[in-house]
């Protein structure tokens, strides 16, 4: 495994990952990942900025109020996010060992009950995508991190939103394609596909995204690479849904888009705040 691991990324000779152009030194514990650079340039303006840059994939650090943040864009679809997700775990290994990773994204809603515009915070995903079966069999769990989604939770209601009326907990399914996947009424299988949906909403899945399922596959993976390497790596990891579909008005989303990045950026704050003992675990367990 060691020798497969040196291999595992694309570096550069100054040791920086080929795609995101970053070290050891670029990145924090805290760590805000998006599949949209348009988006990743919206939050920059919320940070104090210390240095940004990228490849064919961008990324920034810098402070929100007294806490670093780095935060890059992943790309769209599981295949991009999963080269730019691997720089950046391998890079928390070689380094800062120590992570709390939250994916903020759109989605679109599952259940008739969401409302366009809810927010949909992930516990866990039905892993419909197929990149991280080149990890580990598709039966293999993907689970989000309790001190993810419980702090995320109340930022969403610190923020005005309702719990079980535009605010939801549990799980979401993260896919492939969006036209011909989930939109399987334009696809040759429609019919094989439609009874996949079906079956995830009598199940209770929330919403469709299309990356964060990888997340905690990596998560597990680099942590036994640790463990096997006598190496203390722990990673924490979530993600938060904005959910969309129909009809878009782009300043209407621009707004709703805002709010998701302050989620975001608070959710890593008060992880901090808990974890510093300036938060009780009353403050987030309140959340259900």
């Amino acid at each position: 495994m060691d020798e497969i691991y040196k291999g595992m990324i694309f570096e550069w000779k100054d040791s920086k990952a080929y795609h995101l152009d970053i070290d050891v030194d670029s990145i924090s514990t805290y760590i805000l990942t998006m599949g949209s650079e348009r988006r990743l340039t919206k939050l920059k303006g919320y940070l104090d900025v210390l240095d940004e840059g990228g490849g064919r994939l961008k990324w920034v650090n810098g402070y929100y109020k007294d806490v670093k943040i780095f935060a890059f864009s992943s790309g769209m679809g599981a295949a991009s996010a999963n080269i730019a997700f691997t720089e950046v775990f391998k890079k928390l290994y070689d380094g800062v060992r120590h992570a709390y990773i939250l994916r903020i994204g759109t989605a679109g809603a599952l259940q008739s009950y969401i409302n366009r515009f809810s927010i949909v915070v992930a516990n866990s995903s039905v892993r419909s995508e197929h990149v991280s079966r080149y990890i580990i069999f598709p039966e293999y769990p993907s689970y989000m991190d309790p001190i993810i989604y419980l702090t995320a939770l109340k930022c969403s209601l610190d923020k005005g939103y309702v719990y079980n009326q535009n605010l939801f907990l549990g799980p979401v399914e993260t896919k492939d394609d969006l036209y011909f996947q989930e939109g399987f009424q334009n696809s040759p299988l429609r019919d094989s596909l439609a009874n996949r949906y079906k079956a995830l909403k009598r199940m209770g899945v929330l919403a469709t995204e299309m990356e964060v399922s990888l997340l905690p596959i990596l998560r597990d993976y680099f942590r036994q690479l640790g463990v096997d390497a006598g190496v203390n790596f722990r990673a924490y990891v979530g993600g938060v849904f904005l959910i969309i579909g129909g009809d878009l008005d782009r300043d209407e989303l621009d707004k709703k888009e805002e709010s998701l990045i302050e989620i975001g950026l608070d959710t890593l704050y008060y992880i901090d705040k808990f974890l510093k003992g300036d938060l009780t675990l009353e403050n987030i367990l309140r959340c259900i």
